[in-house]
């Protein structure tokens, strides 16, 4: 999701939204088991990413932010707001429906980056931790996730690097 595109057609990333929700209401409506914990949302505005992941459940949105700025109009709120309240209001299972009318937002202590351009690779970093550490837990997700306000050594980064350039190689470039 991005600021430009919400700008330009604000519909378009709302419907996008509209559409997987409904899916994880017909899941739950078909007493599907395997119902998804987090959605997880890269988003970029004014050449800065940070990372979404809605709980639709509970009502939260949990923002990975590793470059806080408060001046930073945030563009995306609006539009998720919109998308969980059409997903309560078409049956969606939500235990706390009547405590709160939006989604609630949580800002995640997460890693800091000292440059302007680490962004992306901090958003793949947090994506990867999340869906390797935390997959099977089916509680909050600021219960769980490990508060760190130190950037990212080099290293760690270069792993998140390595990763996305073998996965991008072997399915789109077909190299081994």
């Amino acid at each position: 999701m991005s600021s430009t595109r919400i700008k330009a057609d604000p519909g378009a990333p709302t419907m996008y939204l509209k559409n997987i929700f409904q899916a994880e209401i017909e899941k739950e409506k078909m007493g599907n088991p395997n119902l998804t914990n987090w959605f997880l949302i890269p988003y970029n505005q004014e050449n800065h990413w940070n990372l979404y992941v809605m709980d639709l459940r509970r009502g939260y949105v949990y923002i990975f932010d590793s470059a806080r700025d408060p001046r930073r109009t945030d563009y995306a709120w609006g539009i998720l707001s919109l998308a969980y309240q059409v997903y309560k209001c078409n049956g969606g299972h939500c235990p706390n429906k009547t405590s709160f009318k939006s989604c609630k937002p949580i800002h995640i202590e997460c890693a800091q980056q000292i440059g302007g351009t680490e962004c992306g690779y901090y958003v793949m970093k947090f994506m990867l931790e999340i869906v390797t550490l935390q997959h099977d837990y089916e509680g909050r997700l600021d219960e769980v996730y490990t508060p760190r306000t130190a950037p990212y050594a080099s290293e760690e980064i270069d792993v998140v690097r390595e990763q996305w350039a073998k996965f991008f190689t072997t399915k789109y470039l077909l190299l081994t």
